[in-house]
C-alpha cells in the first residue's frame, strides 16, 4: 500500500469532541479544587450571600389562600367567572340597605350517633330530651346571644328593620318561639337556655314536626337526619345562622378576604370561636389543632357532639395547619444530618453536607422568585423541602462513594508523586464518576419536575419548577462544594495520622481511628496499596476501643460501615442462590481494606486472576432465585397496571383534612347526614346575555392569582329588551327552565332544583301590572329601560336566597347592558366526572334551544356558567397533566438511560423496571380508595424521577464493570454493580424515606397522603431495582459488548466495509 493510502483524513467525531471538551473542563476544575479548595468555598457563600440579599430586597412573601388557586386561569369558565364579578363591581348600586344580605355561613350540629360502641341515642326522645335540647341553645347562644351580634353582624330584617331570631335555629323551633320574631321580643326561657319541660319537647315534635311526611319534608327535614322520620326520633339535628353585609358605612356586600370581611373575623367570628372552645374545654396537642378534640355536651357530658362550620373556620385551620405541618420539616432534616454522618463516617462532612443541601433550597428559591419572577409561594413549594432532603443527600453519599472508592481503583501513589497531585487524580476519579451518575439522575428527575411544570394548574406548575431547581442547585453544589469538603477533611485527617517530619502515614490505628481523626478514608490508608514499606504485625495487639468486624477483618470503631457491605454479600448470596465461585471477587469489591489482613484466604494476585479469567457459564436452572423473582415482581407489576388503570378523577373536591378534624366531620354531614340541604349546596347555574369577555392587562400573573383579574367587555349589540322578540327569548328560558329534563346526573328528574329559577321578567312584569295597571309590552325603549330600572332599585326578588336585583339587572352608568337568569343545578359538586360531563351537555342543549334565537331578537349572544364546571375542568386538567407529564418524562428517562449505560438493553430493562414502579404506586393509591386527585397527579410523576435514580446508578455500574474492570459475563458485572453501588444505593432510599416518614405525623391529610405516595415509592424502587431489575440482568443482562451502542456502531461499519472490500475483490477478480 502506498502511503497515502495509510494515511486517511481522520473525520470529525461529535462525541469524540465533547468527551474531550468535558475531559480538559474536568482536569481544569478538579485541579483548581485540589489547589484552592477554600477559595472554591468562599465564591460560593459569596454567591449564596448576593443571593440572600437580591432575594431579602424582592421579597417572598407567602402566597394567601384564595378560590382562584386550583384552577385553570385562562379556561372559558374561569374567564366567565371573572367576568361575572367585573360586571358586578361596575353595576349602578343604590344605597343597599345595612346588613340586609345574609352574606356568611354558620353552622351548629348536633350529633348523638353511637360512640365508642355506645349507643347514646335511644328512644323515645333521641337527641331532643330537655338536657340535650337545653345544650343545643347555649351552644346556639354563643352566637346570636352575644351583644354585638345585634349591634353590629346580625341580617336585618327590611320588613321590620330588626335584628330577627334566627329563623333555621333548631333551639327556636323546639323552645316554640314563632316565626319572624326580634331577637330583642323573645321569650325570657329561649334567650336564657333555660331547661325546657320535657313535655313541651314532645308536643312540639308530636304535633308540629313529625305530624305527616309531606309536612316533614316540606318544613322540617333541613334541621334532622335522614332517618330522623322512620324511626321516630332525630339523632343529628343542625342550625343555620347568617352573618349580615354590607356592614354600617358600606354599600356592597362583603366578599371573601375584603375590609369587611377581616372585620368581621377579628371582631366577632375569633372571640365566638375561642369562647366555644373553652366551653367544651378543647385543649388541643402539640402541633396538634383543638378542633381534633371533640366538643361534647348534654346530659351526664357526653350525649352528643357539638361541631361548627363556617367559611371563616376553614380559613384559618388551613393557614395554621400549614404553618404547623412546616415543623416537621426540622424533624426530617435531623434524621438526614444524622444518616449523612453516619454514612460518610464523618460528623463534618455530614454536617457540611447538610448545610449544603439547605442552602440550595434558597440558592433555588432565588433563582424561582427573582430570575424567572415566579411569585406563587404557598403549600406546595413547602412540599418540595422533604422531596430535596433525600436527593441532595443521595447525590452527596455518590462522590462520597466514588472518593473512598478510587482509593484503590486508580494507580497507587508513587513514591515521587506529589501528594497534590496524588490527590487530583483521586478527586478526578471520583469527580468523573460522581459526574456522569448525578448527572444522570439529576437530569431524568429534574425534567420530570418540569414536566409537571407544564400543568395548567398553578400550585403544580410551582411546584414543578421550584423542585426542578432544587435539583439542578444541589447538582451544582455537589459537584463544587462536596469535592472541596471532602478534601479539606481529608487533608485534616491525614495530617493527624502522618508524622511531622515524613508524608507517609504510619500505622497507629489507634490515632487513625480515635474520635477526631474518624474519616472516610480509614479503611483506605492501612491498604498495601498506598502504604509502602510497613511492616505489618500480625500478633499485634489491636488498638484499644476498637471492635473488630469479622467480614471486614480489620479493625474499626463500629461495625457500621461493614454493615453495608455485609448486607450487599448477603443480598448476593440470595440472588445467586448458592453460586458461591465469585465470591473472592465480591469480597474484595466489598472490603478493599482487607488485602492485608494476615487471615484472609484471596490475595490481591489471586483476585486479579479471577477478574481476568473467563466466567463460566452460570444456565438458568442454576439461578432459581433470581427467576423466581423477575417472574413474581412482573406478574405484581402487571396486577398492579391494572389497578391504576382503574383511577379515576374525584368526585368531590379534595379533603384536606383527617376524618377526626371538625372541618372534615361536618363536611361529611353535609354530604351523608341529612335528608335535604340548604339550596347553596347545590351550585348555582347562571344565564347571562351581554358580557362579551374578559381583558386582561400586562398586569395579570397567574402566579398571583387573586390579583388583577381583568376587567369586563360588555357587548358591542345593546340590549333592546323591549322589543318582543327578546321578551319572548327570556320569557322562554324563564318557563322552559324548571321543567327541562335531565336523564343523567342529576338528583331528579329535572335540569334545575324545583323552585330555585330566579326570572327577573317574570318579576317585573308582575311588578309592573301592579303598579302601572300595564303590561310591559310595547314599552318604548327608554320607558322600559326606567321602569327597569325603578324596579331593581325598590324591590328584591320573592326568594330569600337573593337579597337584591342589583346583580342580575346590569344598569351600569345608566345603560342596561347586561341580564341574568339564576337556578340551582339539581346536580351536587360531588357527583363524578362522568356525571357532570352529561349535565353540561343538557345545559348547553336547552341554551341551544331557547336562547340562541338571536335573529332579530334584540339580545347578544349567551352563554352559562357554574362554579361546578370550574372544577369539573379541574378534575379533567388533573388526569391530562398527569398523561402529559408521563409523555414527556418517559420517554426523556429512557434517552437519559440510554445515555448513561450506552447500551439499549440496559436501557430497555430499567424503563420496564420504572414503569412497574409507577404503576405499583399508583395501584396502591386506587387499593387505599383514592381517587386521581391532585397528589396522585403529582405523584404519578414525580414517581418516574425519583425512581429512575436507582436503576440510572445500577445500570451504569453494570455497564462500568466492562470496560473498568474488563468483566464481560453477566454474573460478573451484577457482581461488580452491586458491590460498587448497592451500598449507595440503599443508603440514598434510607434518606429519601427517612425525610418523608415525617410527613405521615402532619395534620393536612396533603401532606400525610404525599408521604405515604413518597413512601411507596421510594420502597417499591428499591425492591424493584433490588429484586427485578438487578436479577433481571443476572439472568438475560447483556454479556460482553451486546447492546453496546459503540459495538452496533463498529458492527455496522464494519460490515459496511466488509461489502464494499468484497465488492473491491470481486472487481480485481474480474
Amino acid at each position: 500500500m502506498t502511503a497515502s493510502s495509510e494515511q486517511q483524513p481522520v473525520g470529525f467525531s461529535l462525541r469524540k469532541y465533547v468527551s474531550g471538551v468535558r475531559e480538559r473542563w474536568i482536569d481544569y476544575i478538579t485541579g483548581v479544587m485540589t489547589k484552592r479548595p477554600c477559595c472554591v468555598l468562599g465564591g460560593a457563600f459569596s454567591f449564596f450571600v448576593v443571593a440572600m440579599v437580591v432575594l431579602a430586597l424582592v421579597g417572598t412573601k407567602q402566597t394567601p389562600p384564595s378560590e382562584y388557586e386550583w384552577e385553570l386561569p385562562f379556561d372559558k369558565f374561569s374567564e366567565r367567572r371573572d367576568m361575572i364579578q367585573s360586571a358586578e363591581d361596575d353595576v349602578d348600586t343604590g344605597l343597599l340597605p345595612t346588613r340586609s344580605d345574609e352574606t356568611y355561613d354558620w353552622y351548629f350540629f348536633f350529633d348523638a350517633k353511637p360512640r365508642l360502641g355506645r349507643n347514646v341515642c335511644e328512644g323515645p326522645y333521641g337527641l331532643l330530651s330537655a338536657r340535650n335540647v337545653q345544650a343545643m341553645c347555649e351552644a346556639e347562644r354563643e352566637f346570636w346571644g352575644k351583644p354585638k351580634y345585634a349591634a353590629k353582624f346580625c341580617p336585618i330584617d327590611t320588613v321590620t328593620g330588626e335584628c330577627m331570631v334566627p329563623m333555621n335555629s333548631i333551639s327556636r323551633i323546639l323552645y316554640g318561639v314563632p316565626d319572624n320574631t326580634a331577637l330583642a321580643d323573645a321569650p325570657s326561657d329561649f334567650l336564657n337556655c333555660e331547661l325546657p319541660d320535657q313535655t313541651s319537647i314532645s308536643t312540639i315534635w308530636e304535633t308540629e314536626i313529625h305530624v305527616d311526611r309531606s309536612t316533614y319534608e316540606e318544613n322540617y327535614e333541613f334541621f334532622f337526619d335522614n332517618k330522623a322520620y322512620g324511626r321516630g326520633w332525630p339523632c343529628r339535628a343542625r342550625s343555620l345562622m347568617y352573618i349580615g353585609t354590607p356592614l354600617e358605612g358600606k354599600e356592597k356586600v362583603s366578599q371573601w378576604d375584603d375590609q369587611q370581611y377581616r372585620k368581621i373575623k377579628k371582631q366577632f367570628v375569633n372571640r365566638i370561636q375561642n369562647d366555644l372552645i373553652d366551653k367544651y374545654n378543647m385543649k388541643g396537642k402539640p402541633a396538634r389543632s383543638v378542633y381534633f378534640d371533640e366538643a361534647r355536651a348534654g346530659e351526664a357530658g357526653e350525649k352528643f357532639e357539638v361541631l361548627w362550620w363556617n367559611p371563616f373556620l376553614e380559613d384559618e385551620q388551613f393557614v395554621e395547619a400549614v404553618n404547623s405541618d412546616f415543623t416537621f420539616a426540622i424533624a426530617s432534616i435531623v434524621f438526614v444530618w444524622v444518616w449523612l454522618c453516619v454514612h460518610t463516617s464523618s460528623f463534618f462532612i455530614g454536617s457540611c453536607g447538610m448545610l449544603q443541601i439547605l442552602l440550595s433550597l434558597p440558592i433555588s428559591l432565588f433563582w424561582y422568585r427573582v430570575v424567572l419572577w415566579r411569585r406563587y409561594i404557598a403549600i406546595m413549594i413547602q412540599l418540595a423541602i422533604f422531596v430535596i432532603l433525600g436527593i441532595g443527600a443521595d447525590d452527596i453519599f455518590v462522590y462520597v462513594d466514588a472518593w473512598k472508592q478510587s482509593k484503590d481503583l486508580i494507580e497507587p501513589q508513587g513514591d515521587d508523586e506529589p501528594d497534590d497531585e496524588y490527590l487530583r487524580r483521586r478527586v478526578k476519579y471520583a469527580y468523573s464518576r460522581a459526574f456522569q451518575s448525578i448527572f444522570n439522575t439529576s437530569f431524568t428527575t429534574a425534567v420530570a419536575f418540569f414536566a409537571t411544570a407544564i400543568a395548567e394548574l398553578v400550585p403544580i406548575a410551582a411546584f414543578g419548577f421550584f423542585a426542578a431547581l432544587c435539583v439542578i442547585m444541589n447538582f451544582a453544589l455537589v459537584l463544587t462544594v462536596t469535592p472541596c469538603i471532602v478534601l479539606i477533611h481529608h487533608r485534616r485527617m491525614t495530617r493527624k495520622k502522618t508524622n511531622p517530619n515524613s508524608r507517609v502515614p504510619t500505622l497507629e490505628l489507634a490515632d487513625a481511628h480515635d474520635d477526631e481523626g474518624k474519616g472516610i478514608d480509614e479503611e483506605a490508608e492501612v491498604s498495601t496499596a498506598t502504604v509502602k514499606n510497613v511492616h505489618v504485625d500480625e500478633q499485634a495487639p489491636k488498638a484499644s476501643g476498637c471492635c473488630c468486624c469479622p467480614p471486614c477483618g480489620v479493625c474499626a470503631r463500629c461495625c457500621g460501615r461493614c454493615w453495608n457491605a455485609d448486607w450487599v454479600r448477603w443480598y448476593l448470596s440470595f440472588v445467586m442462590a448458592g453460586n458461591t465461585n465469585k465470591f473472592a471477587i465480591i469480597d474484595t469489591a466489598l472490603h478493599p481494606e482487607a488485602k492485608t489482613a494476615p487471615d484472609l484466604a484471596v490475595t490481591t494476585k489471586e483476585v486479579d486472576e479471577l477478574v481476568e479469567a473467563p466466567s463460566s457459564r452460570v444456565s438458568l436452572r442454576r439461578k432459581p432465585v433470581a427467576v423466581v423473582l423477575v417472574a413474581t415482581l412482573a406478574t405484581y407489576g402487571m396486577l398492579m397496571a391494572a389497578f391504576a388503570s382503574r383511577l379515576t378523577p374525584p368526585s368531590e373536591q379534595e379533603v384536606w383534612f383527617p376524618r377526626a378534624h371538625m372541618a372534615t366531620k361536618t363536611d361529611k354531614l353535609f354530604e351523608h347526614g341529612y335528608a335535604s340541604n340548604d339550596a347553596s349546596y347545590y351550585p348555582e347555574l347562571s344565564i347571562i346575555w351581554g358580557m362579551d369577555r374578559i381583558k386582561r392587562g400586562k398586569s395579570f400573573d397567574p402566579y398571583v392569582p387573586h390579583k388583577s383579574r381583568g376587567d369586563v367587555r360588555y357587548s358591542s349589540r345593546p340590549i333592546e329588551l323591549h322589543g318582543t322578540a327578546a321578551q319572548t327569548q327570556i320569557f322562554n328560558a324563564c318557563n322552559n327552565l324548571p321543567t327541562f329534563n335531565c336523564e343523567s346526573g342529576c338528583d331528579g328528574n329535572t335540569l334545575v332544583r324545583p323552585d330555585s329559577t330566579l326570572c327577573f321578567l317574570n318579576e317585573f312584569q308582575d311588578w309592573h301590572e301592579g303598579t302601572y295597571n300595564a303590561s310591559i309590552q310595547g314599552l318604548g325603549s327608554s320607558v322600559f329601560n326606567s321602569r327597569l330600572s325603578e324596579f331593581r332599585d325598590t324591590t328584591t326578588p320573592a326568594s330569600e336566597d337573593y337579597s337584591s336585583w342589583e346583580n342580575y339587572i346590569g344598569f351600569v352608568d345608566g345603560e342596561l347592558r347586561f341580564v341574568r337568569l339564576d337556578a340551582r343545578i339539581s346536580m351536587t359538586l360531588e357527583e363524578p366526572t362522568t356525571a357532570k360531563r352529561m349535565v353540561l351537555r343538557r345545559i348547553n342543549k336547552f341554551l341551544s334551544r331557547h336562547c340562541r334565537d338571536v335573529s332579530n331578537s334584540g339580545l347578544p349572544e349567551v352563554w352559562q356558567f357554574s362554579y361546578a364546571w370550574i372544577w369539573f375542568k379541574t378534575q379533567r386538567a388533573l388526569v391530562n397533566g398527569l398523561l402529559i407529564g408521563m409523555t414527556i418524562a418517559f420517554p426523556v428517562a429512557f434517552l437519559t438511560l440510554v445515555a448513561a449505560t450506552q447500551n439499549f438493553v440496559l436501557a430497555s430493562f430499567a424503563i420496564v423496571t420504572i414503569g412497574f414502579i409507577v404503576s405499583s404506586v399508583l395501584g396502591l393509591a386506587w387499593m387505599l380508595g383514592w381517587a386521581l386527585g391532585i397528589k396522585e397527579s403529582v405523584a404519578g410523576v414525580i414517581v418516574i424521577g425519583l425512581s429512575v435514580d436507582y436503576s440510572i446508578h445500577l445500570g451504569h455500574m453494570f455497564d462500568a464493570g466492562r470496560h473498568e474492570k474488563q468483566l464481560y459475563a453477566r454474573e460478573d458485572k451484577f457482581v461488580f454493580a452491586m458491590a460498587s453501588m448497592g451500598s449507595t444505593v440503599f443508603a440514598g432510599a434510607v434518606t429519601t424515606a427517612g425525610a418523608a416518614i415525617f410527613l405521615l405525623a402532619c395534620q393536612l391529610t396533603f401532606f400525610t397522603q404525599m408521604g405515604i405516595l413518597i413512601l411507596s415509592t421510594i420502597v417499591s424502587s428499591l425492591v424493584y431495582s433490588l429484586f427485578f431489575y438487578m436479577p433481571l440482568l443476572y439472568t438475560f443482562g447483556p454479556e460482553g459488548d451486546f447492546g453496546n451502542l459503540s459495538a452496533m456502531k463498529h458492527a455496522v461499519l464494519d460490515r459496511g466495509c466488509s461489502r464494499c472490500c468484497r465488492k473491491d475483490d470481486e472487481e480485481y477478480v474480474r
